[in-house]
């Protein structure tokens, strides 16, 4: 993954070089929504997008389908009055990814390291049953929706809290430098970046960006400690985001960034006070790799000397958005300025 990583990271660095010359600030969302979309369709089925260098169709088609599926939540009626044109899109998307599972197939998957690759070889070898190309176009489709946009959200609220923080920015810059140098970065270096690995953990406890709210159903009555009553049946609905700034586990700047806090031996007062990728038996399969895609991108971004600096007037916080997954409403804007290492 890493080599997927680096490759795509320098066509970041190439589009941050050209902001960086003319100074026109650059919207981070969108931007890191291309630097995950490319990273994971080359590791999802062994296709680089690419839309870092030029505009993409399915990535038009696929944004347009996830905004269509946040706005049903808020107005059902879409349902109705919108109903062919999701149709359309969706064909869209099944056009393209059913011709991508095609072409894989004829190509055969032997040698490849993809996700795509590796169902079709289980397959091959009788380890699964034989797969429709509907059930392979839905685990490619499942394998971007999950990791895309989360790990986009999560780099672009990263380079936003380290542009209001210099000196948390400094420090990692200093550690990158230290362990990083000017190698190209691998699981060799991730590992050791144990600061920067505080400051991926607290943007992800103060802007957790994969699934706002979640839910549970009770399967028994339970009494709860506070001695609350919550009889079978009932469903209990919980937000990452309210949990991540209660003050009884994070105590009073709960609502501070605060990347030292990570450094405390006695953090944790309950197993589930910190949640960005759920917790217990369905925890999110894809945590590492968010975090070392993360830690990669990072540490390439100010292993060119990049500094980001928030468009005036910089807000002091995020105006967030709650669909999906948790977003900055109006995007982040950024002055992007080159320094030396």
């Amino acid at each position: 993954m890493y080599p997927v990583y680096n490759q795509c990271a320098r066509n970041l660095v190439s589009l941050l070089d050209k902001h960086s010359q003319t100074q026109e600030p650059i919207e981070l969302q969108e931007l890191f929504k291309r630097f995950t979309l490319d990273t994971f369709s080359s590791i999802g089925f062994g296709y680089p997008m690419s839309s870092l260098l030029h505009p993409v169709p399915f990535s038009q088609t696929f944004d347009w389908l996830l905004e269509e599926v946040n706005a049903r939540w808020r107005f059902p009626w879409r349902k109705l009055t919108l109903q062919w044109l999701w149709k359309a899109k969706l064909e869209e998307l099944d056009l393209f990814v059913l011709s991508l599972i095609e072409e894989r197939r004829k190509m055969g998957w032997q040698g490849k390291a993809d996700f795509l690759s590796k169902l079709l070889e289980l397959e091959a070898n009788k380890e699964i049953d034989e797969v429709t190309p509907n059930f392979l176009r839905d685990q490619v489709v499942n394998f971007l929706l999950a990791g895309r946009d989360t790990t986009a959200i999560l780099l672009a609220a990263t380079i936003y809290y380290l542009s209001f923080h210099p000196d948390v920015e400094a420090k990692v810059r200093r550690e990158v430098e230290e362990v990083v140098g000017e190698e190209e970065v691998g699981m060799r270096h991730t590992g050791r970046l144990k600061y920067l690995g505080n400051v991926l953990d607290e943007v992800l406890r103060v802007f957790p960006p994969a699934v706002p709210f979640n839910h549970r159903y009770v399967t028994k009555d339970v009494v709860l400690p506070n001695g609350a009553c919550l009889p079978k049946g009932v469903m209990v609905m919980y937000s990452p985001y309210t949990l991540h700034r209660l003050k009884e586990y994070w105590g009073e700047d709960a609502e501070e960034f605060k990347p030292e806090r990570w450094e405390k031996e006695d953090l944790f007062k309950h197993p589930y006070q910190y949640v960005p990728f759920q917790k217990g038996p369905r925890i999110c399969l894809g945590m590492k790799m968010a975090i070392e895609e993360a830690k990669t991108c990072i540490s390439i971004i100010y292993q060119h000397g990049f500094k980001f600096s928030l468009v005036s007037p910089p807000p002091d916080k995020i105006n967030f958005l709650a669909n999906a997954i948790l977003s900055a409403n109006n995007g982040i804007f950024v002055n992007v300025h080159k320094t030396t290492l």
